[in-house]
């Protein structure tokens, strides 16, 4: 029963832990809009951390309007509507109106004893569909680019502190026998794998492009980390390496002789952890894109990704283990968010810089109502592809 019972607030905690990183790298991600909207001269309306019902809000001349919202899986920085400000002065301008029958009404000897109420000032902010396209466009490109800084800070700061993370050989295939020829070009129990054919090894994608395509018994360079030394190792491969998709690494480690596979952490100088966090960082965001796109051309299926609660899960239970696995998990977040954005899907940054691109070219205004249905219909699609996947976790 205790068994149990720690095992529920084991996960409980680390879904906490995860919905508290990725809170944090949204908000950070919005805090790039407002940056970029403060520099360029857009008028910010509200600064929201979360969506779904205002817990707290507040206002003030810096943000306009802060909100604390129920929900903590998202957030956003809205900018000066032009056609919101329209409706608001029309409905000003019939107050004027109203205002100023009951002034021509009012008898004279009423006068002084009340105001009659005059129209607000007139707002001179420009909207934010009347800026620059350009303007727009770094806006909209802002909250990628701190989410992607803020990933290399924590990079470097994962390696000074921890060092890089690399894979581990915990099981190897064993040699046939009569294969002792062959003893010293196989990896063994306790190698970790630092470099592939000369080329340094981030993430699998790495091996994946080093390897992929090359057939049983060919050879393959390998630089290895073993009992705190490293050694260059000339390796065949045990069988045919043709990985097609990312749910096929398993075809990587047969061709590789590894029948378990871990991650541990190599610790370098100061001068290479910096320069790698850089090459890491590159690596990730490539591994993220090569994913996305096999699912537009249709080589892995939805039905083989997992949703949010299932990522959530994981990333939560990593960072709770260590510090590493802390700094791992908000790092991969902070690219994940960056590069997701990135994508031309509605109601992301990256549709919004399309959208601008085609009324810088045309000269023309795509009209707001249309921008807004494209937008919406593309917000619940993702939403509901999202829950769509988690379902499918579970069946």
């Amino acid at each position: 029963m205790l068994l149990a019972a720690s095992s529920t607030w084991n996960i409980i905690w680390s879904l906490l832990v995860a919905i508290a990183v990725l809170l944090v790298m949204i908000t950070v991600h919005e805090a790039g809009h407002f940056a970029a909207g403060k520099i360029l001269g857009f008028k910010v309306e509200e600064f929201a951390v979360g969506f779904g019902p205002a817990v707290i809000k507040k206002k003030n001349r810096l943000s306009g309007l802060f909100s604390l919202r129920l929900i903590p899986l998202g957030g956003y920085c809205s900018f000066y509507d032009g056609e919101k400000a329209e409706k608001k002065k029309m409905k000003g301008a019939e107050t004027e109106d109203v205002a100023g029958e009951v002034a021509e009404n009012a008898d004279p000897a009423d006068a002084g004893a009340k105001e009659v109420a005059l129209p607000a000032a007139e707002d001179t902010a420009v909207a934010y569909s009347d800026k620059a396209p350009w303007k727009r466009i770094i806006l909209l490109l802002s909250g990628v680019f701190v989410n992607y800084v803020l990933a290399i800070i924590i990079i470097i700061v994962m390696f000074l502190a921890c060092g890089r993370c690399c894979y581990y050989v915990t099981t190897a295939v064993p040699l046939i026998e009569g294969n002792d020829a062959f003893a010293e070009h196989v990896l063994e129990d306790g190698d970790t794998i630092i470099k592939v054919g000369g080329k340094n090894i981030f993430v699998a994608t790495d091996l994946v492009s080093v390897l992929n395509g090359k057939k049983q018994g060919d050879w393959v360079n390998v630089t290895v980390l073993n009992g705190g030394d490293i050694h260059e190792k000339s390796i065949f491969l045990y069988s045919d390496c043709d990985v097609s998709n990312s749910t096929e690494l398993y075809k990587l480690w047969d061709a590789l002789g590894i029948d378990e596979i871990g991650s541990t952490y190599w610790k370098m100088g100061a001068a290479k952890s910096v320069g790698q966090s850089f090459a890491y960082s590159n690596r990730l965001s490539g591994a993220l894109f090569k994913l996305v796109g096999e699912l537009f051309t249709g080589k892995l299926g939805f039905g083989s990704l997992e949703g949010p609660s299932s990522i959530e899960s994981v990333s939560g239970g990593a960072a709770v283990e260590s510090w590493a696995g802390f700094l791992m998990v908000c790092a991969y977040l902070g690219v994940n968010l960056a590069v997701f954005n990135l994508l031309p899907i509605p109601s992301l940054d990256g549709s919004g810089v399309v959208f601008c691109i085609i009324e810088w070219i045309s000269k023309k205004k795509i009209p707001r109502k249309v921008e807004f249905v494209i937008n919406t219909v593309g917000f619940v699609l993702v939403i509901g592809l999202a829950i769509l996947i988690d379902v499918l976790a579970f069946l």
